[in-house]
């Protein structure tokens, strides 16, 4: 083993090698350079940021020290490559990293360093607990994960002539940038791989062990990972592949019924066998015909021939199965039930549809008052009244689950009964607000609806209710056919429990404004359409929402 002992030079180190251009840098991307130790034996490797072309010179005192800001990367280490990211202003000018009396002897002419060195985990000495943490702490956010690769990444300081001090936990984050290790790359074009950077870190007071997810963005291009963190010990890259939808193909061709209220059941098997989001949605093209509920289940309603489609969420892929239903004109059994929503008529264009959801979601409240559950909805224009469905999760909607308000003017109600019994706030339960208005026959036109909101029970003592939705960007500034994706997080009531899986709904939804002006996936990612400006909606599992502003030059 080499003698090296890190640091600059004089500590162990020789950085007196030429150095390498890794990375050019651009108008709008930082460059970056290695250079290697050049002691016999070491070949531990240093990395330093190349400023983007198109970035302003900031101003220096020509008699001030110089401030070196970089990465080591030992040679054993899994990651290959590193930079520290950030500016010497924001170091220097936006944290405490150094204190008032050591950049005041900078501006007099003292050299000092900040680095980040980046090492091999020895595995043995994590205990097994917080490998169990770490592990269900990915598995969370993103299923099976076949892969978790440990390193070590820590900060240290140095004034000229001073001793090397490691900074552990800082008032500000540190951006740093990693090259994905060759072995944990995807080359398999049928699916896309999903990274997560997940903490390890122990606190410095307590010693106790806490673990974190971090979001970051990959250039597939470089292989590169970008995060923020503001805390140094272990790290662990996480991934999980998602393969890509290739088709849908329905079990029936064709389906008659005869008896409104009559169902059939469809289903819809999703190719390849291991796609990673099997997702559809199903749609019927004449609703007076027949309905079909978010499980397949078709029920006939009129006369009439309908098609519905079955369409996955991951590329849009499409199944159809046409319904033709032939109801005589004395119906065997005119009072079967129909489940809720299956006389309603929709006769709102689309575009305002999306607005008045919009609207409604904007006010979308559920709080839990003693026995009460208290529900609040955004006004929606032209609305004659509201109704409110509430049920247990895992159960389906019925005409026992609404709870009308005939006032278009009212947005608000108490809930204090499910299926006509007393609340149940052990279980957890699911909400969402339907405005209407009536036409000349009495019948109900839907004007739009909430999204579903899952709310956990305040008495469960398993789970806990989101109170927070954070967002890394807050707005985005895009040009036409660009993109970027919003990451975002949440914040719990409770941090000692975990908060409602995907069983119930996805984590976070997404919806836009005006898709004229961007259009948003449900992964996140807003696409530029047009110029203009509009509001990206992030929405949790209970309802709890947060703004992002695009606009798209």
């Amino acid at each position: 083993m080499p003698v090296c002992l890190g640091g600059r030079a004089a500590l162990g180190h020789d950085w007196s090698g030429e150095w390498t251009i890794v990375k050019e840098a651009t108008a709008t991307t930082h460059g970056k350079r290695e250079t290697i130790c050049t002691r016999d034996g070491c070949g531990q490797k240093k990395y330093e940021t190349i400023p983007a072309t198109g970035t302003p010179e900031e101003p220096e005192n020509p008699n001030a020290g110089a401030l070196d800001k970089d990465a080591e990367v030992e040679p054993d280490a899994p990651i290959s490559e590193a930079t520290l990211d950030n500016t010497k202003s924001e170091i220097l000018k936006e944290s405490a990293i150094f204190t008032e009396e050591e950049k005041q002897a900078m501006e007099s002419g003292t050299d000092a360093r900040i680095w980040l060195e980046v090492a091999k985990t020895d595995e043995s000495s994590i205990p097994a607990d917080d490998k169990e943490k770490v592990t269900a702490q990915a598995k969370e956010v993103m299923g099976d994960v076949p892969s978790i690769t440990y390193f070590d990444a820590e900060l240290f300081k140095q004034m000229a002539g001073g001793v090397k001090e490691p900074l552990h936990e800082l008032d500000i984050d540190i951006q740093v940038t990693i090259k994905i290790p060759d072995d944990l790359l995807n080359h398999d074009n049928t699916m896309v791989r999903e990274y997560k950077i997940i903490r390890l870190h122990y606190d410095v007071t307590t010693g106790e062990s806490m673990v974190d997810v971090l979001y970051g963005d990959l250039n597939a291009a470089t292989s590169e990972f970008a995060f923020k963190t503001d805390k140094f010990s272990t790290y662990a890259i996480a991934y999980s592949d998602n393969r890509f939808v290739s088709g849908v193909t329905l079990d029936k061709a064709d389906v008659s019924l005869t008896k409104a209220g009559e169902t059939a059941q469809l289903t819809a098997t999703v190719a390849p066998a291991d796609a990673a989001n099997k997702k559809v949605t199903w749609t019927s093209s004449n609703p007076k015909v027949a309905i079909v509920d978010e499980n397949g289940k078709v029920t006939a309603v009129g006369s009439g021939t309908c098609t519905i489609t079955a369409t996955t969420e991951d590329g849009e892929k499409t199944a159809e199965c046409k319904i033709t239903v032939n109801i005589p004109s004395q119906p065997d059994n005119p009072s079967q039930p129909i489940e809720p929503d299956t006389t309603e008529e929709t006769q709102v264009a689309a575009k305002q549809q999306e607005k008045n959801e919009l609207a409604l979601n904007s006010g979308l409240k559920v709080s839990q008052i003693g026995s009460k559950i208290n529900v609040t909805w955004g006004k929606v224009k032209d609305a004659e009244g509201y109704e409110v469905y509430v049920q247990y999760c895992g159960k389906k909607f019925t005409s026992k689950s609404i709870n009308s308000v005939n006032s278009g003017r009212v947005t608000k109600i108490v809930i204090t009964k499910v299926n006509g019994k007393k609340l149940d706030l052990k279980k957890n339960f699911k909400v969402y607000v339907r405005a209407y208005k009536k036409l000349e026959n009495g019948k109900k036109v839907t004007l739009g609806k909430t999204i579903t909101a899952h709310i956990v029970g305040r008495k469960n003592t398993g789970s806990t209710n989101v109170k927070e939705v954070k967002v890394s960007k807050s707005s985005y500034t895009l040009k036409v056919g660009k993109s970027a994706t919003i990451k975002a997080k949440t914040v719990l009531v409770d941090k000692k429990k975990k908060q409602l899986s995907n069983a119930h709904a996805k984590q976070f939804r997404y919806a836009s404004s005006n898709k004229k002006v961007a259009t948003v996936s449900s992964k996140g990612k807003i696409t530029a359409v047009g110029k203009g400006s509009c509001v990206v909606y992030v929405y949790a599992r209970n309802g709890y929402a947060k703004k992002v502003k695009v606009t798209v030059k």
